[in-house]
């Protein structure tokens, strides 16, 4: 064994002059780097949409709230300032209508913004699995 060197502890040895064992156990912790990166990068996305559902969710209630006190607030003082035009019964319904429309925007504000965070899947974090996925199997491949 004289012509074979023993590489030092610190050297970096190829890929190619490894033992199976090594590629293995090497292969098999950057997988579950890997594997940790992208649970870290799901669970993100995750808390992301789970804040937009939130933030939806409260808007709808916000939507509610407004539509109940406006509604409360507003009816008699608009009803009994178009009274003076109009009949008493259709002063009411016109502004019944007005503050009916802005409760309407509100609420379609809140629910498209939780339509857009539902369903909650980290669509991200599988694409960028599956690509990763793909090209370690193509790497492989050219082993």
């Amino acid at each position: 064994m004289a012509g074979t060197q023993l590489p030092r502890d610190d050297e970096e040895i190829p890929m190619a002059d490894r033992q199976g064992g090594d590629r293995v156990s090497e292969v098999s912790e950057q997988v579950g780097a890997l594997v940790r990166d992208e649970l870290h990068d799901a669970l993100r996305e995750l808390r992301t949409k789970a804040t937009q559902a939130g933030l939806g969710g409260a808007l709808v209630a916000f939507a509610c709230v407004l539509a109940l006190y406006a509604g409360a607030a507003f009816v008699h003082g608009l009803s009994l300032a178009l009274s003076r035009v109009l009949p008493s019964w259709l002063a009411a319904t016109v502004t019944g209508i007005a503050l009916s429309a802005v409760a309407a925007l509100a609420g379609y504000a809140g629910a498209d913004r939780i339509r857009r965070a539902v369903p909650p899947v980290p669509e991200q974090a599988l694409s960028d699995v599956q690509s990763g996925g793909e090209a370690a199997g193509r790497a492989a491949r050219e082993q």
